[in-house]
């Protein structure tokens, strides 16, 4: 399998190439462009020597450059590792020795964050591409990328996924989270965190849909000039940023609903952004094991103060110390189980966190007796 071949297939199919894919300050992508740029640099990635199952870190921000990396990568059957370009050079230097990239691609300003490694920059990837011949999809049976965790609750690791991963979450839970073509999403969050790579860049490019990408955190002054200018439908924030919100910020009229993901949001945080936004705040709880949000609120059931119930396919428990199931209203650890799942941690086959297809998060919660679970934070 290949998802990158899986999408531009889809596109095909759906009649969607002529469509918007990406908005930047930069310009325009059509779904068209995207997918033959990407296979052209594909072919650049051969001639550095990037084989099937080889892994390549882009260190880059929200970019058409960070999305046409990620799907040449996967069209030449390699496995992204996408991190975040703010880290240090040392917490870099952590993670290449962790998941030995033949490749970085990353900015021209982080360079000196990896040397001692082949890198090429965004700007060169892109400025090569139009000489470069498009290349053929490598079928793999290989991770298409590695997410690395935050170190929660079995240290710091790559929790890795097979190309199927996508595709299988969102037919399980896309319609219940309000995936569609006609949105336009905005992310104020970087795509090596889960939820906005899987909500913000995977979800909008498997049904036709539109993202809109920044190189920087918009505030959101900024946030609301990029939604009124290109009709933002969904925005991917976060509590923290959720908190920075004026009373009633212009330019976001056309919002449908605001997903975040990342601690308990406070019920009146939720109630003060809701009314500033004029849109509901759905918020969900997602990892980098899970593939996605694995508990969300939705527009059908939204229950603040929670972080939602879980979504179509995914089953949740509360368990003890010993793996017993927990009544409704007691405190334990949340186990998870579904579709989009890490096949394991790389590296590390004999850690996997994974029992009996049921994942130990690490992480502390209670189910309310109406089924929507309230996280407590990690163990």
């Amino acid at each position: 399998m290949n998802f990158a071949l899986e999408l531009q297939s889809a596109a095909v199919r759906g009649g969607w190439l002529g469509r918007t894919a990406v908005h930047s300050e930069v310009g325009s992508w059509s779904y068209a462009r995207l997918f033959d740029t990407a296979a052209r640099v594909t072919t650049m990635l051969r001639r550095h020597g990037v084989l099937p199952r080889d892994r390549v870190l882009i260190a880059l921000p929200n970019s058409i450059a960070w999305v046409v990396a990620f799907l040449a990568v996967a069209r030449a059957g390699a496995t992204v590792v996408p991190v975040d370009p703010e880290l240090s050079a040392a917490q870099h230097l952590d993670l290449t020795a962790d998941c030995d990239p033949v490749l970085v691609v990353t900015a021209e300003f982080l360079r000196h964050h990896f040397t001692g490694l082949t890198c090429v920059t965004d700007a060169r990837m892109l400025g090569g591409a139009a000489a470069a011949d498009p290349a053929r999809a490598q079928r793999t049976d290989g991770p298409l990328y590695v997410q690395y965790t935050s170190g929660r609750a079995h240290g710091t690791r790559g929790a890795q996924h097979p190309h199927g991963n996508p595709g299988r979450y969102l037919r399980a839970a896309g319609r219940a989270l309000g995936v569609s073509a006609g949105d336009v999403t905005l992310p104020v969050s970087g795509f090596h965190l889960a939820h906005a790579f899987t909500g913000a860049f995977m979800a909008p490019l498997t049904v036709g849909g539109a993202v809109v990408l920044t190189e920087y955190r918009p505030d959101p002054a900024e946030a609301a000039a990029l939604a009124e200018r290109f009709a933002v439908t969904k925005l991917y924030a976060d509590p923290s940023w959720l908190d920075t919100l004026p009373a009633a910020p212009a330019g976001f009229d056309k919002l449908a609903a605001v997903h975040t993901c990342g601690g308990q949001l406070p019920r009146v945080l939720a109630a003060h952004a809701a009314a500033a936004l004029g849109a509901p705040v759905l918020h969900q709880f997602a990892s980098p094991e899970t593939g996605g949000a694995a508990l969300a609120n939705t527009a059908r059931h939204n229950n603040a103060g929670t972080v939602g119930r879980p979504v179509p396919g995914y089953r949740a428990q509360i368990r003890d110390a010993a793996g017993r199931v927990l009544p409704d209203g007691a405190e334990g650890e949340l186990w998870l189980a579904g579709p989009g799942m890490m096949s394991g941690y790389l590296g590390d086959p004999a850690v996997t966190g994974v029992t009996g297809g049921w994942l130990r998060t690490g992480e502390r919660a209670r189910r309310e007796p109406r089924g929507a679970y309230i996280h407590i934070g990690s163990a």
